[in-house]
């Protein structure tokens, strides 16, 4: 397990990147003034996108001008919608179409909070577990050479339990990011160069596996992200029986109108600034930076350019 990344951008040419995600979402954000629960609430707006954490993280690259492909499972209308939102935003889709509806998520944004509620909706492919993994392996399969795969989010119901590991052995890559937390083995946190989670995903894997972050025998170089909101993050490398553990502030900002999928941002642009040849915790701040900016958009995982740099510089944005 290493974390450094040989594959940078010489010249004009911008890395080749696969996200793995599976678990696309037609997204539905409604605003409110106010929201009651257990009362009539009306939305003051409405704005439909194609999201999940894939399709997040595929759009921030995407944006730094790689060329990114996405592998999905879609299926019925909101499927074909999200793989038309894929050629707007330049993606390449590599996608397995299947008899069940992609699900919608419903965030609902309470501007006195300014706090989030996502009502989210099963996805069941509807074909077997074992065809589905055939199938994708089999999509990727002529082009499985990229400089950096990142896996996001969970798998839909009905997907093999081991699904992630099949699909890494049928590619190559110098950089590997895991981003999900779900049904994910010890054997595949081991496989991965970097782990990306929020702060109550790795709780969730700690109770799982309590030498997580401990050497527990392995001497090779280990590289945990962990974001918390808008809350410090943390950053954690591991290089044979030394740990080097950091808090990355997250700057304040104001006027925040949709914080859903800042993480995703972080993710992607991680990936962004390693494949440019940043240390790892550089990368990592700069991400930071990118995923606080993306909370000034009302819409998910967008965000300017021009603030994040302002923020990566310690100025205001805008």
């Amino acid at each position: 397990m290493t974390t450094s990344v040989s594959t940078q951008h010489k010249g004009n040419r911008m890395s080749r990147v696969l996200v793995v995600g599976l678990n696309p979402a037609w997204q539905k954000t409604l605003n409110f003034t106010s929201l009651q629960k257990g009362q009539v609430n009306r939305a003051e707006s409405l704005h439909f996108c194609a999201s999940g954490k894939g399709m997040n993280t595929a759009k921030v690259l995407s944006c730094f001008k790689h060329q990114v492909s996405l592998l999905q499972i879609v299926g019925g209308d909101n499927g074909r919608r999200v793989v038309q939102a894929c050629s707007q935003y330049g993606i390449n889709s590599i996608h397995l179409e299947v008899p069940g509806e992609t699900r919608v998520c419903n965030t609902l944004i309470c501007r006195e909070t300014m706090k989030e509620t996502e009502i989210i909706e099963p996805f069941a492919p509807g074909i077997p577990a074992a065809e589905i993994s055939s199938k994708l392996i089999s999509l990727i399969n002529n082009s499985a050479t990229y400089d950096a795969v990142v896996i996001a989010g969970q798998a839909p119901d009905g997907c093999e339990n081991d699904i992630y590991g099949k699909l890494l052995n049928a590619i190559n890559a110098d950089l590997t990011v895991l981003d999900a937390y779900k049904n994910i083995s010890e054997a595949l946190l081991k496989r991965v160069n970097v782990v990306k989670i929020n702060k109550m995903e790795v709780e969730v894997l700690q109770k799982l596996y309590p030498e997580l972050l401990h050497t527990n025998g392995h001497p090779e170089q280990k590289l945990f992200l962990i974001t918390n909101g808008p809350s410090s993050a943390r950053f954690n490398q591991l290089t044979g029986d030394d740990w080097e553990q950091a808090d990355i502030p997250v700057p304040e900002i104001e006027n925040v109108q949709n914080p859903i999928g800042a993480g995703d941002v972080v993710t992607g642009a991680f990936v962004h600034f390693s494949l440019c040849g940043l240390s790892a915790k550089d990368a990592f701040q700069k991400a930071i930076a990118a995923g606080t900016a993306s909370c000034l958009s009302p819409v998910p995982a967008e965000f300017e350019m021009c603030d994040m740099e302002n923020l990566i510089k310690g100025k205001e944005p805008g």
